[in-house]
């Protein structure tokens, strides 16, 4: 498996004239998770969609495994998932699960153990035969992320997808996810308004200017893994949690890129092996 992303220059403009997008460069590692912070509108769901080729860049480039992202798309190797979980009612939990190897033709025996075991991993291999309308939003929330991971995917896209759910909740899906990311290691695009989100679930995290999108900084996210629920409560998680907020506040660091820069894929790749070790 690879997922490794690259953005390179990357400028985007509605067709209302409206810029999006500014020259954001990114380069993300096979098997790595980051996460996208920043004001509403400043283009972090969009440079999602950039990857995910529901949209295509005025200029530059994204790349997935050095190829432009509709190939992978086709191929069914990028998972999404979004706020909303967009659940069929009419399908049980198991069925909306396979959906995705349904419409692709692939819907067998193998699929449905393949479903099961998701559920499984996700802590809903009791919930297989029940509707969306007999869940919990955070059960079906379970659903959306074992459906965008059933077709065995390289890359998964996340566009706040705990942020309709409330925060005992929202931290229970925070380990669930971690826990599927750790067995599968499949490489994460995560966008969120949580900066303790970002930092319990990131290897890295690019702190977003407003509109027009540019990347102010990308911090590392220096807490050892498997990440702990008692993590949240260490004086280095604050300290991260107080950089990514210093970041959000246009105060740069010592040391890092000048706000509203464009960070160019070396950039960041030399990041992600500062603070991941990769």
């Amino acid at each position: 498996m690879e997922g490794a992303i690259v953005c390179d220059g990357v400028s985007f403009s509605y067709p209302n004239g409206a810029r999006a997008l500014e020259r954001v460069g990114l380069s993300v590692t096979p098997g790595e998770f980051v996460s996208l912070i920043g004001p509403s509108g400043c283009g972090k769901s969009t440079l999602l969609r950039l990857v995910a080729d529901t949209l295509r860049p005025e200029e530059g480039r994204v790349t997935i495994d050095g190829a432009p992202p509709r190939g992978a798309r086709t191929a069914r190797r990028i998972g999404m998932v979004f706020q909303e979980p967009a659940l069929l009612p009419w399908r049980r939990t198991a069925a909306n699960v396979e959906l995705p190897l349904e419409l692709g033709g692939r819907r067998d025996g193998a699929g449905h153990a393949r479903a099961l075991e998701l559920l499984e991993r996700v802590g809903l291999g009791e919930y297989a035969g029940r509707l969306p309308a007999q869940l919990s939003g955070g059960q079906r929330q379970r659903v959306s992320l074992a459906r965008a991971l059933i077709a065995d995917p390289e890359v998964l896209l996340m566009d706040e997808p705990f942020g309709a759910l409330d925060q005992i909740t929202r931290d229970e899906m925070n380990r669930v996810l971690l826990r599927v990311w750790e067995a599968t290691r499949i490489t994460v695009l995560f966008v969120t308004h949580s900066i303790a989100e970002a930092v319990y679930l990131s290897d890295r995290v690019a702190v977003f200017n407003g509109r027009p999108g540019t990347i102010r900084s990308i911090i590392p996210i220096t807490l050892p893994r498997p990440r702990l629920p008692e993590v949240r409560r260490a004086e280095e998680f604050f300290g991260l949690e107080t950089r990514v907020l210093t970041a959000l506040e246009g105060s740069p660091e010592p040391g890092s890129r000048a706000a509203g820069g464009a960070a160019t894929p070396a950039d960041s790749v030399g990041a992600s092996r500062a603070g991941t070790g990769r």
